[in-house]
């Protein structure tokens, strides 16, 4: 009976620790203007000039013989920008221009949002069927100049 008493405790005593680690280990000491306190505000990238084909956990690994046939670079590069601090590998995600959602899926097209499930349950299939917008409200296309998002989305025109 003590022995099972024991256990018991031991497994409280390591789901208690287990907790605290993970806790202690998110990576995340920013508050959140989100209601969600599950929402994350910031995120981490992979270090600069990190190895693609050195497998380690936690890393990108790519074969060594695909990644020379394709010409992929050996070593990963972080993009210089303002929600990106390429010194901690932190992007803070609330800095990154972003098209505001204030379109409806009508505003786009006149049956708004499209989406049908069939299933056929003799064949054992199912099937869907829609028009790709989203029930959520989208941003405004082409990206409006004047916006937090434009020069980004400019300078990508340009590049095509």
């Amino acid at each position: 009976m003590r022995t099972i008493f024991n256990k018991r405790i031991g497994c409280i005593v390591l789901l208690a620790l287990a907790a605290i680690g993970l806790h202690a280990c998110s990576g995340d000491s920013s508050s959140s203007s989100s209601s969600d306190p599950g929402t994350p505000t910031t995120l981490v990238t992979s270090l600069n000039g990190q190895s693609t084909v050195n497998c380690a956990q936690n890393q990108q690994c790519i074969d060594p013989f695909f990644a020379k046939i394709i010409g992929l670079a050996t070593t990963l590069s972080q993009a210089a920008t303002p929600w990106t601090n390429t010194t901690t590998n932190i992007i803070t995600i609330s800095q990154i221009p972003y098209v505001d959602g204030s379109n409806n899926a009508t505003a786009y097209a006149a049956a708004g949002s499209v989406f049908t499930m069939t299933t056929d349950v003799v064949a054992g299939t199912r099937s869907f069927k829609g028009n790709g917008l989203p029930t959520t409200l989208m941003g405004t296309y082409p990206v409006q100049s004047g916006t937090a998002a434009y020069s980004y989305y400019a300078a990508e025109l340009l590049s095509i």
